[in-house]
């Protein structure tokens, strides 16, 4: 009987600690896409690169995640002028993880478009 409420002591200590602990950031690592039937894609690797899309140019660079927030820096692209193409993936500088969805950012804080985790 003693064992029997020393393990259930245990037990509530150890659900008590758990309670405290808020979730977890969803990690950017994998590849995004629009919902929107383009081309537009971006690929986070573990390694701290990215690479993407928008169906025409190209983009790279490095990121880097603190919480929900990600920074983006380096981005070369390319600028191919491909006709029909919207521009919009052109310079991200940040982005937001909020679940499945990433909410892309420009330089000036204006929100400017949103990926869908593949």
């Amino acid at each position: 009987m003693r064992r029997l409420r020393v393990g259930m002591v245990v037990l509530a200590v150890a659900a008590s600690a758990l309670s405290g602990c808020g979730e977890a950031a969803t990690s950017a690592q994998g590849t995004w896409g629009s919902s929107g039937g383009d081309e537009t894609r971006l690929t986070f690797t573990g390694e701290g690169l990215i690479t993407g899309t928008d169906g025409c140019n190209r983009l790279s660079g490095t990121w880097q995640q603190d919480g929900d927030d990600v920074t983006l820096a380096g981005l070369a692209t390319t600028l191919m002028a491909c006709p029909d193409v919207d521009v919009w993936l052109i310079d991200p500088a940040s982005a937001v993880v909020d679940g499945d969805t990433m909410h892309l950012y420009d330089s000036d804080g204006a929100q400017i478009g949103d990926l869908s985790r593949e």
